[in-house]
């Protein structure tokens, strides 16, 4: 297979993409894998380590906003994963134009490009944010879209492009929604390695509210293999719950990081909510179960402490 992955210099497509080329059950089947990053703030390179000197792999400095270069690029490729994408809630409160231009526009300008090639699928990795609060049970893959964020309002707004594009173009796509994702190597404005940083530098942690926000946390490694099964197993214009079943509140995850390195919960400080937040997000993934034999298999404890363990 050829394919391409935009966003691979990022967290969950550099895992994505050592997973390509060495799983020894995924890696014989792949021919090329063409990485297509802007290197904004977030990404880095170093996360695919070991694997540059692989002749299958071609990294790109690009854009998807330059259609025109995509258009060098997507043909004659199996797939086009779309993990390009700017991910901070915090951030696209501040700033949300951002977001529009990579999440919404960058989006249409694959879209436009995957359409020029009917060999080709797009398989867009998405968030059970776009479910929005959950207060009780769990997102099913066929519920409407409530997001409360500038972030999952854009990454509602590609989905909804993707399924224009179906209707209008024949575009031939898969949608994954993952849930709240960890694992080595993530930037540290994220939670996990946020609190983390903080613990190290012997500041307090800071949890928004009274910290009982709750999410369902999935780690990299499997969520990467999600998303693969979908794209290969997965019914043609499919969209596929990925979570763990895991959920853990804030609070949870702020107690947990202090005791993995031996510092007293009072390090904990609660600060004021951040505006529009969710209380709940719980995805039902029985459809990945059922159809893609998705079943994650990494345990959250244990690969907490090898995360705080690495950084410490």
């Amino acid at each position: 297979m050829r394919i391409v992955v935009t966003g691979g210099a990022g967290f969950i497509g550099s895992q994505f993409i050592r997973m390509l080329l060495t799983d020894p059950q995924i890696s014989p089947e792949v021919r090329k894998v063409v990485l297509i990053d802007s290197l904004t703030y977030a990404a880095d390179l170093k996360r695919l380590s070991g694997l540059k000197d692989d002749p299958r792999l071609e990294i790109l400095v690009e854009s998807i906003n330059n259609e025109t270069a995509l258009r060098g690029i997507v043909p004659g490729s199996n797939y086009v994963f779309n993990f390009a994408a700017e991910s901070h809630v915090d951030n696209s409160i501040l700033n949300p134009n951002l977001f529009l231009e990579t999440n919404v526009s960058g989006v249409q300008s694959i879209i436009n490009v995957v359409i020029e090639n009917p060999g080709t699928e797009l398989i867009q990795v998405s968030t059970d944010e776009v479910y929005g609060d959950k207060v009780e049970g769990s997102s099913e893959e066929s519920d409407s879209f409530n997001p409360s964020s500038p972030y999952s309002a854009s990454k509602a707004s590609a989905e909804l492009l993707i399924f224009a594009a179906k209707r209008t173009h024949n575009l031939k796509f898969k949608i994954t929604r993952g849930s709240n994702t960890y694992g080595p190597g993530q930037y540290h404005e994220k939670l996990i390695p946020f609190f983390i940083k903080c613990a190290q530098e012997g500041k307090s942690l800071p949890v928004y509210g009274d910290g009982l926000q709750t999410r369902e946390w999935l780690n990299v490694k499997d969520h990467a293999l999600g998303i693969w099964l979908a794209a290969t197993k997965g019914g043609e214009n499919q969209v596929y719950n990925l979570g763990s079943g895991h959920h853990l509140t804030n609070l949870d995850v702020a107690r947990k990081i202090l005791s993995l390195l031996n510092l007293p919960a009072d390090r904990i400080t609660h600060v004021p909510d951040r505006k529009g937040h969710d209380r709940r997000y719980s995805i039902s993934f029985g459809k990945a179960h059922r159809d893609l034999n998705f079943s994650p298999k990494l345990d959250f404890d244990f690969t907490l402490g090898e995360i705080v363990g690495d950084l410490s």
